[in-house]
């Protein structure tokens, strides 16, 4: 097509000028000037790759009010656009595979097309970004890099199917007893959390025990007086000092364990033993069942 060049340029200028300076030429006001302008602007758009903005610049300054030598010129440029001009087709399916035409589609964010009917559509050369939309369904970008003089080339994107949501299922459970069952539950929770505070008690005892034979160790390879004055700092002493700390933490929180799973343990024995049990009122319980999720309602 068209390879730019300054020099060429400069001499449609000057043809240009030449011609408007003849007389009857444009003048201050006369739309030959425009020609002029749009022909230049034309050129410019087409060297930057803008092929829909320079058809439209040619179309301007290729009208019959235009000096003759600027018509010429423009409506040659305007026919090697259309040869150069590349189109797209654009399709969509959705999830079940159907063609949609309700399709929202952006060209580098710029509105391209409101709809899918199958047509070709003009579009500038290069790098860009098609961003299909279909209400309903997330949206689809696509990168595509397009050629000058690459006719028709067909695009198409299959949106994702719409998630539908799954209602939840509640199965009621008859259940019997009175007020056994919240009773029953109250103190099977308390226990657990008993039985995981006796179990956390136990680790941290161990690991105090642990701490207080490795300070044992580290004070019988060292004299008495070593970790007085300035060996204080050794590495040795350090070592003492951390392992010692570490006794003392795991003993006091093996300690505060066992409390809370005494503490526990009896709160579920009272649970057990003096739960209310509500007069003429039977307990109600409700699984609910949905994807990634169950649980249990219902009165006790």
């Amino acid at each position: 097509m068209h390879v730019k060049s300054d020099t060429m340029r400069l001499a449609w200028a000057t043809a240009a000028a030449i011609a408007c300076s003849l007389p009857g030429a444009a003048r201050a006001g006369d739309p030959k000037l425009e020609c002029i302008g749009a022909a230049d602007k034309g050129q410019q758009a087409r060297d930057d790759g803008r092929y829909r903005a320079a058809r439209e610049s040619f179309a301007t300054c290729g009208r019959s009010v235009c000096p003759k030598v600027v018509a010429a010129s423009c409506t040659k440029w305007a026919r090697e656009i259309d040869d150069a001009m590349p189109s797209l087709v654009l399709s969509a399916k959705d999830g079940s595979g159907a063609d949609v035409s309700d399709v929202r589609v952006t060209f580098d964010g710029a509105p391209l097309a409101s709809s899918l009917d199958g047509k070709p559509i003009d579009v500038d050369p290069g790098a860009h970004k098609l961003r299909f939309e279909h209400e309903g369904s997330a949206p689809v970008e696509r990168d595509v890099v397009v050629k000058a003089g690459e006719k028709l080339r067909e695009i198409s994107v299959t949106f994702a199917a719409a998630e539908k949501a799954t209602p939840v299922v509640v199965a009621p459970v008859a259940t019997s007893g009175g007020g056994n069952t919240g009773r029953t539950v109250a103190t099977v929770v308390l226990g657990v959390l008993a039985g995981g505070a006796l179990a956390g008690g136990v680790a941290f005892g161990l690991a105090s025990q642990g701490d207080a034979s490795t300070a044992a160790s580290l004070r019988g390879g060292m004299p008495s007086t070593a970790c007085t004055g300035a060996g204080a700092s050794s590495s040795a002493c350090q070592s003492l000092s951390s392992a010692v700390d570490a006794e003392s933490r795991d003993a006091t929180l093996g300690v505060v364990m066992y409390v809370g799973a005494g503490v526990l343990a009896a709160a579920a024995v009272v649970a057990w033993l003096v739960w209310p049990k509500p007069s003429g009122e039977h307990p109600t319980t409700t699984v609910l069942l949905a994807p990634g999720f169950a649980g249990i309602g219902g009165t006790f």
